[in-house]
């Protein structure tokens, strides 16, 4: 992820959602003979910029379209008129500098030219410490090389290469979110992006007004998990329906619980089942999880390794030994028949992990051996020569009297 890039802005139109509408207007007051019914074909193009993705510019399929209906010569006489005003509608070109931005330092002035509602005693101050506390965002900021003008918006990577752009805000651009979308493009190397604006509300507790846009490349696919925020009064993940709005204005996002904003003594809820926990004996936090259980949910689904007690409920790859669980860093399988055995358990043994059941300890030596490797006598194939040469040599001394 790049921390900063410099970003040619090649001529975007001032009022993307307008363009169409006002280069109809040109082109059909530019001639009594042009109709209104060439704005249908007009909207088929990409306006949003002077110079399209082909290198062309606006006025080059314009052009074409008027031609296809109507004479040359009356095309030819109005079209230079046509081509300034249409131009007048797109910015010059210049160059912005975008780079990561400071979450603390939202709504100082730093980014939007004076203070906004993110100031410590303003209406959104819980707002400012969720986005202080949370990982997951981040602020991203353009400067116009020169000016002093610029634009900051918040980037919440949701997962599922799927990211949301939201609280715009801009100090001199008078450009689209288009600006931002290149920029974060550039920024964390997505090479081909698509992206559309979010209808309904954006689901991160900074503003809740459909000011989003949903950016995504074409290896994006559906989070499927439930989206979980920190409560910025106290630290705990809830569900994104668990979280209260405000009650005046229902602009962002408040907290986890009426009890939370109170005295930030919370329970929360189930992450699991979802139901509220009544009672703090009854809330279970499973670090590696990164989730709460209520007492049912956690004696049925949340395990615990009987070796190093680490607990989670994602234990599908665990052995069951003797009716325990072990993680698998506690586990292993022996090398010679297979095996799952508690590391407290394992031989190690000829640079191999073995059970008890594959070795037998010689009677003699009191070495351990492989089954393979023990006669029938209990004694290891060494001993066994060890034990005859000492018969051997008492054999010949007594031939020696």
């Amino acid at each position: 992820m790049k921390k900063s890039i410099v970003l040619e802005v090649k001529n975007g139109a001032y009022d993307e959602y307008g363009i169409h509408k006002k280069i109809c207007s040109i082109v059909t007051s530019s001639h009594s003979t042009f109709t209104i019914c060439l704005c249908s074909t007009l909207r088929e193009l990409d306006l949003s910029s002077y110079y399209m993705s082909d290198g062309r510019k606006v006025t080059k399929p314009i052009k074409r379209i008027l031609l296809e209906h109507y004479p040359k010569n009356i095309v030819s006489e109005v079209f230079p008129k046509i081509c300034k005003e249409i131009g007048e509608l797109y910015s010059p070109k210049y160059n912005l500098k975008a780079y990561w931005g400071k979450k603390e330092l939202l709504g100082s002035g730093e980014y939007e030219g004076r203070q906004t509602c993110f100031r410590d005693d303003g209406e959104n101050h819980t707002s400012r410490l969720f986005l202080e506390a949370y990982k997951r965002t981040r602020c991203l900021v353009l400067e116009r090389e020169g000016t002093g003008d610029g634009a900051r918006c918040i980037v919440y990577f949701v997962g599922g290469r799927n990211i949301k752009l939201t609280n715009f805000y801009y100090n001199g651009i008078k450009q689209n979110y288009r600006l931002f979308v290149e920029a974060l493009r550039m920024l964390i190397n997505i090479p081909k992006v698509s992206f559309k604006e979010i209808d309904d509300d954006i689901g991160l507790p900074i503003y809740l007004n459909g000011d989003g846009v949903l950016v995504h490349d074409d290896r994006s696919f559906e989070w499927p998990f439930v989206r979980r925020f920190p409560c910025p009064h106290c630290g705990r993940v809830v569900n994104e329906s668990k979280m209260l709005h405000s009650e005046d204005a229902s602009t962002h996002y408040i907290g986890c619980c009426k009890d939370c904003l109170g005295d930030h003594e919370v329970h929360g809820s189930c992450d699991h089942c979802e139901d509220d926990i009544e009672t703090e004996d009854d809330a279970h936090w499973v670090e590696a999880d990164n989730q709460q259980y209520c007492e049912r949910c956690y004696s049925r689904y949340v395990r615990s390794c009987s070796h190093c007690g680490y607990e989670t409920a994602n234990h599908d790859d665990w052995k069951i030994i003797n009716g325990n669980y072990y993680c698998e860093t506690c586990c292993r399988t022996c090398d010679e028949c297979g095996t799952a055995m508690p590391n407290n358990d394992r031989i190690e043994l000829n640079s191999g992990t073995y059970c008890r059941d594959c070795v037998t300890t010689c009677s003699d030596c009191h070495e351990d051996f492989l089954n393979n490797d023990i006669n029938d006598n209990g004694r290891c194939a060494e001993c066994e020569e060890k034990l005859a040469g000492e018969e051997d040599s008492e054999d010949e001394s007594e031939d020696a009297e």
